[in-house]
């Protein structure tokens, strides 16, 4: 948690609401969109193309893939059959987790709101489990954290459904939230990817 105290996870929290997620949760909604269309892997790779553009530091952009690895094994493993679930197996690199986790929902017949509600939530609780694990706080602190954090996610979504484009994805630069994933990468115990 690079120094912050547990006072200063709710403003954290913030940060990442206008800045990573918004990104996160809109390449999200056109993954869910993208597999509903004539599934084709180019479409998958203009996304992550546009998603690395937007995400400055490597180490972000790895976490984001390893997340969306993750996400694309436990679709496989769900032998899910869905087509854009096969493309994403075909990009030269992993998806990050958005356009993985699009693509999930996608698969699963979750309706792409409900999918980026997920985005969402996710982001927060590994904020919420850094927490627990690295800070004096209990679970019911971090649990009010989550949702008064969860209060501001309708606007990031509908944000994020007017989305058309790859070209339009939010750009929002959090350079601290940057500077302390790499520093956190050159430690020798390193304790998260989130």
């Amino acid at each position: 948690m690079a120094g912050l105290q547990a006072d200063d996870i709710p403003a954290y929290m913030q940060a990442r609401l206008t800045t990573v997620t918004p990104l996160e949760c809109s390449v999200c909604i056109l993954a869910h969109r993208h597999a509903g269309d004539r599934v084709s892997p180019a479409a998958f790779a203009r996304l992550e193309q546009a998603f690395n553009a937007r995400t400055p530091s490597a180490i972000q952009r790895r976490t984001a893939q390893t997340l969306g690895r993750g996400l694309l094994h436990l679709a496989r493993s769900l032998q899910l059959t869905h087509p854009a679930v096969a493309a994403l197996g075909q990009l030269d690199t992993p998806p990050s987790r958005g356009t993985a986790l699009g693509v999930l929902g996608r698969a699963l017949d979750v309706d792409e709101r409900a999918c980026a509600h997920i985005c969402c939530y996710e982001d927060l609780q590994g904020v919420a489990a850094a927490a627990l694990k690295l800070l004096p706080v209990t679970p019911a602190q971090v649990t009010r954290w989550v949702l008064a954090a969860g209060a501001q996610i309708d606007p990031i979504i509908a944000q994020a459904q007017t989305v058309d484009d790859c070209t339009a994805l939010p750009a929002f630069c959090a350079p601290r939230m940057e500077f302390q994933a790499q520093a956190h990468s050159l430690r020798n115990r390193r304790l998260f990817n989130a």
